[in-house]
């Protein structure tokens, strides 16, 4: 799976989640690090991060997606993803 096909399928998993709550009710954070070089190496490493929290009255669910992207004279040299989900029906502040 390449990055473009690991963002597309985050985004069609989140967008109905995000869509079918009120807005107030969510707080959300992202990250996009991209890293080019050129000389004798063609390198690409790319390293993205999607953080929501879900959050209403008794309830609390927080999810995270990392991925990290390494390419050299266009053969992938790293590949990994992460997503995480969690939830709690206690909210401790």
């Amino acid at each position: 799976m390449d990055l473009r096909q690991a963002v597309a399928v985050t985004a069609v998993v989140i967008a109905p989640l995000a869509s079918a709550q009120n807005a107030d009710d969510w707080e959300g954070e992202t990250e996009l690090g991209v890293l080019m070089t050129s000389g004798n190496t063609e390198k690409t490493n790319i390293k993205g991060r999607l953080g929501l929290i879900h959050e209403v009255e008794t309830w609390r669910n927080t999810g995270e997606f990392r991925t990290n992207y390494s390419e050299t004279d266009d053969e992938t040299t790293a590949e990994k993803y992460l997503a995480v989900n969690s939830g709690s029906d206690e909210i401790f502040i």
